[in-house]
């Protein structure tokens, strides 16, 4: 059986029962795809309880997948529900890079949940890479039939059910128009147009960083595999066609680091804010508030703690920079309760935070605004930071933040204009 919502795809248009689920200041588009998907939620239940009503379960497996990631557009225009039905879906591919249209893990790594009561132990997450194509095989194999050469994925349940401990694939591809990649244990190669790309998807997931340059060989190999690989489709060949323009600015925005087109978005339409690369939901310009929330308001980053508790410390963390150290931090702060707070960084090369990497400031009281000036010793680059004011303070307000490295131009969160940081 197979049933293919529509969900959150556009045209946006959730019923009240539904949006009403999502109450609080946000987007009008994101509130409609998280109640769409809502909707599919309350859907997948009523047929897990079908088949529970039939005692049907216990020999039912259920595939539950997605197609591909968010259109972005880039800009994620909050436009209007009825006058733009191929803009921004509501969605959001964070932490992973890029959207629907590329073949970058922001276009195409999506959620992938395989349930078949009795038969695959539950609550595992399962670590190695899978591919669509697996269903059918796993189908036949399932159904007694022998396998099927024309499939080119495989018969999964060996591997859910710890039969067999080795990887499904030795290597996945994929072929788009445009573009086209490799995959081959924790090494990607992403071809688009001219251009290549190299990430170790064990460090780098949201392919922030390519190594290329670092490993030519080993994107020597991979492209030789693509090449080989591609040379027996139809039509053979790694590019189908030259990239379009979208798919130019796409690659510009998300790998290259390139300003979005100011004139020109993706969607069409002229003078669109510029927003920054894909961000979580809640944060501003990037910025988040654990243990609290934030908002902007008479120009400044107002942060409030959670539930009106001093329980836990707030702070703020920003987990989608790039930049060389040593840097140092400028903020331009006020509070009606101040006292010592720290700077707290992570790096390419650290999967957590270590205590050495920790510098104090005080965060001053009063009516006025103070500027705090801050240099952080970091080795290597920067892509981390969290910013815990005291547990005791109250009244917090951030009218800017810059990290400004040795070398080059630094970056703002200027929260007194209404521009996302660069």
């Amino acid at each position: 059986f197979y049933l293919a919502y529509r969900a959150p795809h556009t045209p946006l248009d959730a019923p009240e029962k539904y949006t009403a689920r999502f109450p609080g200041p946000m987007p009008e588009r994101r509130r409609q795809c998280l109640a769409m998907m809502s909707a599919v939620d309350d859907g997948v239940g009523r047929v897990m309880a079908t088949l529970r009503e039939l005692n049907l379960e216990t020999n039912t497996l259920v595939f539950f997948m997605s197609d591909n990631g968010a259109p972005l557009k880039i800009y994620k225009t909050d436009s209007p529900l009825n006058g733009d039905a191929g803009g921004w879906d509501g969605s959001l591919n964070w932490p992973m890079n890029g959207e629907k249209g590329m073949l970058s893990e922001g276009g195409m790594r999506e959620p992938w949940i395989a349930h078949w009561k009795d038969h695959i132990p539950a609550g595992q997450v399962y670590s190695q890479p899978v591919i669509s194509l697996d269903v059918a095989a796993t189908a036949v194999a399932l159904a007694g039939q022998p396998h099927d050469a024309a499939l080119d994925g495989v018969n999964l349940i060996p591997y859910f059910n710890g039969e067999n401990k080795t990887a499904p694939h030795d290597r996945l591809f994929w072929r788009w128009e445009a573009q086209s990649a490799i995959r081959e244990g924790k090494w990607k190669l992403l071809v688009g147009g001219p251009r290549s790309y190299l990430f170790d998807l064990e460090s780098d997931r949201e392919e922030k960083h390519s190594v290329l340059a670092e490993h030519p060989e080993i994107a020597k190999q991979l492209r030789a595999k693509l090449e080989a690989w591609a040379s027996e489709l139809q039509p053979p060949g790694i590019n189908l066609r030259p990239m379009a323009k979208t798919w130019e600015e796409y690659y510009d925005f998300y790998l290259d680091g390139k300003p979005a087109p100011a004139d020109t978005p993706a969607n069409g339409r002229k003078g669109q804010r510029k927003n920054a690369r894909a961000e979580p939901e809640g944060s501003v310009q990037g910025w988040l508030c654990r243990n609290g929330t934030i908002a902007v308001k008479d120009g400044a980053l107002v942060m409030t703690p959670a539930f009106g508790t001093k329980k836990a410390a707030q702070f703020l963390t920003h987990a989608a920079l790039d930049i060389p150290g040593p840097v140092t931090v400028t903020l331009r702060v006020r509070a009606s309760q101040g006292g010592a707070g720290t700077l707290a960084w992570r790096t390419t090369e650290q999967k957590d935070f270590t205590p050495e990497n920790t510098a104090s400031f005080d965060w001053p009281a009063g009516p006025d605004w103070r500027e705090i000036k801050v240099h952080l010793p970091v080795k290597g680059r920067l892509i981390h930071l969290r910013i815990t004011p005291a547990k005791e303070a109250a009244g917090l307000e951030v009218r800017s933040i810059t990290i400004a490295p040795l070398k080059g131009d630094p970056i703002v969160f200027d929260f007194n204009k209404h521009a996302s940081s660069p």
